[in-house]
């Protein structure tokens, strides 16, 4: 009886520790859940501060960087055979349409000329007489012609104003046909020519007002003239061409020229670049806090990029812009925001 007591006491005593034990766990598992509870919450709230923006209309600037180029550039070629006799010596200097270029040798060609010429105005008298017939009139009407052409392409004369460039031959030396003279340009007008992206092209048109600064710092307006209708096949650019008064040839051919294109107006947010976010597939953006609390991204475009700050497109009109704190909240996430004036 006395052991059975203490067997019943010793149960007791183990059971009372095992509740007690059991209670401390519980409790200790409780505020453990807790304390990781108030930690998860101060680790969720995320504060950044905000500035409100309104979009403003801008006039967009393309900037793209080309080069000046003459309007026309010909190999001039002999068309005979022969001796060249004279030289326009003006290489660089202006050269009206028309001028002599170079003056290749007669030869017998006047000679002939002058034999044929008598023939022919006496033939074409019998004819008219009814003296002659019409084949032998066109017979040596074609001589005639041929003859007069050999003899006119000894003088080459200028196709349009412009310079030489390059001289190739000299006085006494024999030529063929096909031979290369000298390299002629046209460079009044002359072209700037520049190309752009597929992305722009959707805001240029013929006509649109540029500005050109030039390597010797020259800088001239003008409006685009030409725009082509196929991308080159490499870079997939559009070519596009200013045409420019060059009447003191001042513009020099081979020029590395910077051209502003200013494109149609646009609603535009000014930022520092400092702001901008690079999200993981490559998208460069702004994070703003929307009527939610809430981190919301949009891609930007950006209009021109100036001393003090970029324009930027892509934003709703009425933007709480983040401007601290951006790389620490996640797009989709409830923030905290201080608005910065």
């Amino acid at each position: 009886m006395k052991k059975s007591s203490i067997l019943i006491a010793l149960s007791i005593l183990i059971i009372t520790g095992l509740w007690i034990w059991s209670g401390q766990f519980k409790e200790d598992d409780i505020s453990k859940k807790e304390t990781e509870s108030i930690t998860a919450k101060n680790i969720d709230e995320i504060n950044v501060r905000t500035k409100k923006s309104i979009a403003q209309e801008i006039n967009k600037t393309i900037s793209i960087q080309g080069q000046t180029k003459a309007n026309r550039e010909i190999n001039i070629k002999s068309e005979i055979h022969g001796k060249i006799i004279k030289i326009n010596n003006s290489i660089g200097k202006k050269i009206g349409k028309n001028e002599i270029l170079f003056k290749i040798s007669e030869d017998d060609k006047r000679t002939k000329f002058d034999k044929i010429k008598i023939e022919y105005e006496s033939e074409k008298k019998l004819f008219e007489k009814g003296l002659s017939s019409k084949l032998k009139l066109a017979t040596i009407k074609s001589e005639y012609e041929s003859i007069k052409n050999d003899l006119d392409k000894t003088t080459i004369k200028s196709p349009f104003e412009g310079i030489i460039t390059s001289e190739h031959l000299e006085i006494g030396e024999f030529v063929q046909p096909g031979t290369t003279l000298a390299t002629f340009v046209e460079l009044n007008p002359i072209l700037v020519i520049g190309y752009v992206s597929e992305k722009e092209l959707k805001n240029i048109l013929l006509g649109t007002d540029v500005s050109i600064t030039t390597s010797l710092d020259q800088k001239i307006n003008g409006i685009i003239s030409y725009i082509s209708s196929t991308a080159e096949k490499n870079t997939r650019t559009f070519k596009i061409e200013i045409k420019l008064d060059n009447e003191n040839y001042q513009i020099k051919d081979g020029l590395t020229a910077t051209i502003k294109i200013q494109s149609k107006k646009t609603l535009a947010h000014k930022i520092s670049p400092s702001i901008l976010s690079l999200r993981d597939n490559g998208q460069v953006g702004v994070k703003i806090v929307n009527t939610l609390n809430k981190v919301e991204f949009f891609p930007i475009e950006v209009i021109s990029d100036t001393k003090d700050g970029m324009w930027i497109s892509g934003l709703p009109m009425n933007s709480n812009i983040i401007i601290v704190g951006q790389e620490y909240a996640p797009v989709g996430k409830e923030v905290n925001f201080e608005e910065i004036e």
